[in-house]
């Protein structure tokens, strides 16, 4: 039986389980990363009281939790909703709060 080829343009390191699950079935797998995640500023300063405002802070990835630890000095809000459990791991790696 001929597998077919699978091509993931996530990120390499975000994907290796998957590719090994992919492999592990027979399928020819290929990880291509087109793309490159950059950071972009943003000034503490201006969205602290925004932040601070808020009942809940969502992340949707790991990436995101990297983008706001590196640019947040404060403490972390209360409320933190993780999607997926690399976001979660990742929020974890920052602080010890609950998180949904």
């Amino acid at each position: 039986m001929n597998h077919p080829h699978l091509i993931s343009l996530q990120q390499s390191e975000l994907n290796v389980r998957l590719a090994v699950c992919c492999r592990a079935l027979g399928f020819r797998y290929l990880t291509l990363t087109p793309f490159r995640i950059q950071f972009l500023p943003w000034h503490e300063s201006t969205l602290a009281s925004a932040i601070e405002a808020q009942d809940w802070l969502i992340f949707l990835s790991p990436n995101a939790v990297k983008g706001f630890a590196l640019a947040w000095s404060g403490p972390w809000p209360t409320g933190l909703i993780a999607i997926g459990a690399g976001t979660l791991a990742e929020i974890a790696a920052h602080t010890s709060l609950p998180v949904l």
